[in-house]
């Protein structure tokens, strides 16, 4: 017998055929109800939280829907479609990998906070296959998915709070940069001299590009008159395939004015490449890259990465030193010649300033001596300060 309230507020009555208690509602001539329960207090309870949900502005008529199918959702039409190849690639292994397994069998409107910290807990305990931990820097990267995708899920009125965005992740060390000085650069550039990727270094170095970034560069991203060079993808190996995409960001699509002496590097290179295609013959597969493999196909990462450590073998440097420390070069050699944040900020192609001046703008000894110097100079007497 159903036990009827106030226009409104639902309704709570009992199935005999089941002999289980529910919830219902109805709005705009949609009805909505709650799973079965054992007894009527529980499915009052059901249908109150329910009534809560609709009075915040969810849509309770929607399709119910778990975590794994609304994760499966969310990859499908709004990452895939929106993000870099790489990019997709990486989100879709965290959903597969660590959160469908952990969460996607609760209801989505249902998930708590508590739920989602039991996992990264135990994700950071025990979540390789070998029962170790993850690393800091993993767990915090399936955090940062999972509250994207709430995120959506909010802005589509499915929920009212992005449970994820309430847990903890394990702190993750802040990575130290460690740049190449003057010297150690130019060592670098004078041991790879004559070698067929000489001016990829110089690139690199100059310009601050990343990895994929200088790979991908083509000959039509090179303005001749203009003098500059667009950064309009770079290509990165996704799901075992090079793909060649868009730019990290929206900044990295940017236009980088070329110096003069590079641009005559660039020259040399593009005729000693025209002569290396001539030799080739039909072996050599044309791509218009800049930098190309031996055969034109783009070059491989991990082999340019593998290059990069014999050079730094060759000239005595840590083999610690990425590639990308070649960037962070280009960056501190930069701030050094006093070019302004803003400035740095644009070449490197960052999302915004701050990203920068966390990295980089860091005060030297010089630096803060000489602030230090300048506040105590202005708290002495007149006759007590220098007359310069």
């Amino acid at each position: 017998m159903a036990r009827k309230r106030s226009n409104g507020e639902g309704t709570v009555y009992h199935d005999t055929a089941n002999d289980l208690w529910y919830g219902a509602v109805s709005i705009n001539g949609k009805r909505r109800k709650t799973r079965g329960y054992p007894t009527q207090r529980e499915a009052l309870a059901a249908l109150r939280q329910l009534l809560r949900d609709r009075d915040v502005g969810l849509d309770i008529t929607a399709p119910q829907r778990t975590v794994r199918q609304f994760l499966e959702e969310w990859l499908c039409e709004v990452v895939k479609p929106n993000t870099a190849p790489k990019t997709y690639h990486s989100y879709r292994q965290m959903v597969e990998l660590y959160l469908i397994p952990q969460l996607g069998r609760y209801q989505l409107n249902a998930l708590r906070p508590a739920q989602v910290q039991t996992m990264l807990n135990h994700l950071s305990q025990r979540g390789k296959a070998d029962g170790q931990g993850l690393a800091p820097r993993t767990v915090q990267y399936i955090r940062t998915v999972l509250v994207q995708a709430l995120n959506l899920a909010i802005e589509w009125e499915w929920l009212v709070r992005n449970v994820a965005a309430l847990t903890k992740s394990p702190r993750v060390p802040k990575a130290k940069v460690k740049p190449l000085d003057r010297a150690q650069a130019r060592a670098l550039l004078a041991a790879v001299a004559g070698h067929r990727l000489a001016t990829l270094y110089r690139v690199a170095l100059s310009l601050g590009l990343r990895k994929g970034e200088v790979i991908g560069l083509r000959w039509t991203d090179v303005n001749w008159e203009a003098k500059t060079l667009v950064i309009s993808g770079q290509i990165q190996r996704v799901a075992g395939k090079l793909v060649r995409g868009v730019p990290k960001t929206e900044r990295s699509l940017r236009t980088i004015p070329l110096p003069e002496a590079l641009i005559t590097a660039l020259r040399c290179h593009q005729r000693a490449q025209d002569e290396e295609r001539t030799l080739m013959g039909t072996k050599w597969k044309e791509h218009g890259l800049v930098f190309p493999s031996e055969v034109g196909t783009p070059i491989e990462p991990r082999n340019l990465s593998r290059h990069f450590k014999s050079v730094l073998k060759k000239v005595g440097l840590p083999q610690t030193t990425r590639f990308h420390d070649l960037r962070h070069s280009c960056a501190t050699m930069m701030l050094a010649q006093g070019i302004p944040l803003q400035d740095v900020s644009a070449v490197l192609g960052h999302s915004s300033i701050s990203i920068t001046a966390d990295i980089y703008d860091h005060p030297d000894d010089a630096r803060t001596r000489a602030a230090t110097s300048a506040a105590d100079d202005a708290m002495q007497p007149e006759d007590e300060q220098s007359d310069e």
